[in-house]
């Protein structure tokens, strides 16, 4: 259906899903025929390959599913498999400056970036400050992943501000966030620990 070529992003060895939803965002406004009205992204593990996004796929060679729900309320799966091929390199990405200046709310539970960087996309952001926000409040001792986001369409390409909101827990496997966009709710972002 379509290969994707994808580089590594800073020092990570697989491919980041911030580069993978930006890959399906530019495939979908070239093919896509109606506005996304709900998109719903999941990882099922990490591609240290290309992939390709095809109709069918064997469970096992799953590495990410999206479900769009366009206008109308019609409703396509689409499914990324990895292909024999590597990426071609990597690029620089300083995660720290993405979120440089973010404020963790007096309850805890909230994470606020005001004036995200125009140089980093909105699902750059809403990723690193996720992860920011997350180890603050949790300290980890292990690394956090990119999960699942579920959100009202695609994102903007730029926004003025971002806000997180998350609920006490100690279940740390799969840990959601709830997004607000410019004041508006956005969504949902799900983090797990490796």
């Amino acid at each position: 259906m379509r290969k994707f070529q994808f580089q590594f992003k800073g020092s990570r060895d697989y491919v980041h899903g911030t580069d993978i939803y930006k890959a399906f965002y530019e495939f979908y406004q070239e093919f896509g025929a109606k506005r996304v009205e709900g998109l719903q992204i999941s990882f099922h593990g990490m591609a240290r390959n290309n992939l390709e996004l095809v109709s069918e796929c064997a469970d096992a060679d799953i590495k990410a599913l999206l479900l769009v729900t366009a206008e109308g309320g019609e409703k396509a799966k689409y499914y990324l498999r990895e292909t024999e091929d590597a990426p071609d390199g990597r690029y620089p990405y300083d995660e720290a400056a993405v979120v440089d200046g973010w404020v963790l709310g007096e309850d805890g539970l909230t994470a606020s970036l005001d004036g995200p960087k125009y140089e980093f996309t909105s699902i750059e952001s809403l990723v690193a400050l996720n992860k920011a926000f997350l180890t603050k409040i949790h300290n980890p001792d292990r690394k956090w992943l990119f999960a699942r986001l579920k959100i009202k369409g695609f994102l903007p390409s730029q926004c003025n501000s971002i806000r997180l909101t998350t609920n006490r827990t100690t279940n740390l496997r799969l840990v959601r966030s709830k997004i607000e966009i410019d004041g508006e709710p956005f969504g949902d972002i799900y983090f797990s620990l490796t």
